[in-house]
């Protein structure tokens, strides 16, 4: 869960593998943004980089993955994919100085 700073929550659910829009305060059904099992298969973690964007650590696919709040991915190969990032269950970004 990602509270974001557009007023958002982002759900990433191994249930349904999607990211899912909320309003600020969790009311309504939500909306999901993005869906593709072939890029994100059992998110694992999320984080707002400092652009706005969305890093999703996808186990999957052993990647993290960079998409827009609209769903778009913002690049056609992943953010960073390895061995290691199949592991990932939390992710902090840290503002320059």
């Amino acid at each position: 869960v990602l509270h974001h700073s557009n007023g958002k929550v982002y759900v990433a659910t191994q249930g349904s593998d999607s990211i899912i829009e909320f309003e600020g305060d969790g009311s309504g059904a939500g909306t999901t943004v993005f869906n593709n099992t072939a890029v994100v298969l059992n998110p694992t973690a999320m984080v707002e980089l400092p652009d706005g964007t969305l890093l999703i650590a996808s186990d999957g696919t052993d990647s993290l993955e960079q998409i827009t709040t609209a769903g778009d991915r913002v690049r056609t190969t992943p953010f960073i994919r390895d061995a290691f990032t199949g592991l990932v269950n939390d992710m902090v970004v840290v503002p320059g100085l």
